[in-house]
């Protein structure tokens, strides 16, 4: 206990520590996505098998994050619809089950990029589960908008438009063909 001016004890209170470039440039991204995590942890908001796969979805954002903008950690502000792009671009290009795929697992991001140039994948992610990705990072932005972190969600409105084959399509049924299911 610290004393008052009148000699009475007072619970000490630390003040938190300021770190002036840090409050006036903002977060990092991987300050964000860690208080994003803990938050949800907490509120017990994910199953396992999903908070596992988040984990994981982050992790790859941060990384690709890092090799389009050369930089380590970047503040959350600084992340652009341009960078967006990019790492919608990036994930275009990138195999399917990263994470699974023998050839790619255990190299850095960075190095499968090059890899890629060289030769394309056979089997690129699809747009659906781009679209996945892109959703989860928009949570983070829109959870970091109302932190008042960032002012607005650069992530809204990315997804891309899913174009099905026309004979992946679902055929539609003839009035003639519910009568005769029907009867």
């Amino acid at each position: 206990y610290e004393k008052d001016l009148t000699g009475s004890p007072v619970a000490a209170t630390q003040p938190k520590p300021s770190n002036g470039a840090h409050e006036a440039n903002g977060k990092t991204l991987k300050e964000v996505i860690t208080e994003y995590i803990k938050e949800n942890q907490l509120k017990r908001s994910w199953r396992p098998k999903t908070e596992e796969g988040y984990l994981n979805n982050f992790k790859n954002f941060m990384d690709i994050i890092q090799v389009l903008s050369g930089k380590d950690d970047i503040k959350l502000k600084a992340i652009s619809k341009e960078l967006i792009n990019g790492y919608i671009e990036t994930l275009s290009k990138l195999p399917s089950n990263l994470s699974k795929d023998r050839e790619y697992r255990d190299k850095p991001l960075k190095e499968i990029l090059e890899a890629l140039k060289e030769k394309p994948c056979s089997r690129p992610m699809t747009t659906k589960t781009i679209n996945k990705k892109i959703v989860l990072i928009s949570s983070l932005f829109k959870w970091a908008q109302k932190q008042d972190y960032v002012d607005k969600n650069v992530c809204e409105s990315m997804t891309i438009r899913e174009t099905g084959r026309a004979d992946k399509e679902r055929a539609v049924y003839t009035k003639n063909d519910l009568k005769k299911l029907l009867t």
